[in-house]
């Protein structure tokens, strides 16, 4: 999904097995439309936790995050003040989501970002590619502008060339704020990364490419960066449904 705002809202939940069919159904089919009606929502796009194989460090590895929900909803919004709105409220509760869906779901998870840097291939219309893969991490104080200054002039531009990786874009973590009767609330989620990269992939096969294996090492990253790094949740997700795209980034 091409990043076209500023800043994007993640809902990660799981599901009760029994429910996950009829989860699928409204989400797509009512909740996810209702929310894409309320003003300052420009985009959505929902997926599924997928199976992660890369190369890191030179080595093939195969990633598991025992704790990931599988299912992710990623909300384009214009402003992080749409969540703390009447009517993102009021969409909320329409339809059969309330009281047939939400109260199956759990391990939820919400979290707002706030742009960073995106590359020139995010701000073009284009239809969603199936696979996002995240790569989140904390990085330490005294390192956090080294950090930013190889991340976005070497490393991200690095994995750019990669046959397969169709874009780029990276957030960090921003206020939450939502109504819970009727009072503005701030929400947390504990141990969420400050830091979050997201690529469009063509597929999974690009985390295991001899390309990618040069460019994730190439450059100031692994001696510079890397090291001071923690915290780091690497997920790769899979395109379940998306809206259309409504405005350009700003």
């Amino acid at each position: 999904m091409p990043f076209r705002t500023r800043y994007i809202f993640i809902a990660s939940m799981n599901v009760a097995p029994e429910r996950e069919a009829l989860f699928n159904e409204v989400y797509d089919r009512e909740h996810i439309p209702n929310i894409s009606r309320v003003p300052g929502v420009v985009a959505a796009a929902r997926y599924r936790t997928a199976g992660l194989t890369m190369v890191l460090g030179g080595e093939v590895r195969t990633i598991t995050l025992p704790d990931e929900p599988r299912y992710s909803a990623i909300y384009q919004v214009a402003t992080p003040e749409v969540l703390a709105s009447e009517a993102w409220n009021e969409a909320s509760d329409l339809g059969r989501w309330p009281g047939e869906v939400r109260p199956f779901t759990g391990d939820r998870r919400h979290v707002m970002r706030e742009l960073v840097f995106a590359s020139q291939e995010t701000g073009k219309a284009a239809p969603p590619a199936r696979y996002l893969f995240s790569a989140s991490m904390d990085v330490q104080p005294d390192k956090e502008a080294l950090f930013n200054d190889i991340y976005d002039k070497e490393h991200i531009p690095y994995l750019l060339e990669v046959p397969g990786v169709l874009s780029a874009a990276r957030f960090r973590t921003a206020t939450l704020v939502r109504l819970v009767n009727g009072r503005r609330q701030t929400v947390v989620a504990e141990n969420e990364p400050r830091y979050s990269a997201m690529y469009e992939l063509a597929g999974p096969q690009v985390l295991t490419s001899e390309a990618w294996a040069r460019a994730v090492d190439r450059g100031r990253w692994t001696e510079q960066v890397r090291p001071f790094t923690s915290n780091r949740r690497l997920v790769l997700r899979e395109l379940v449904f998306s809206t259309g795209q409504k405005a350009v980034l700003q």
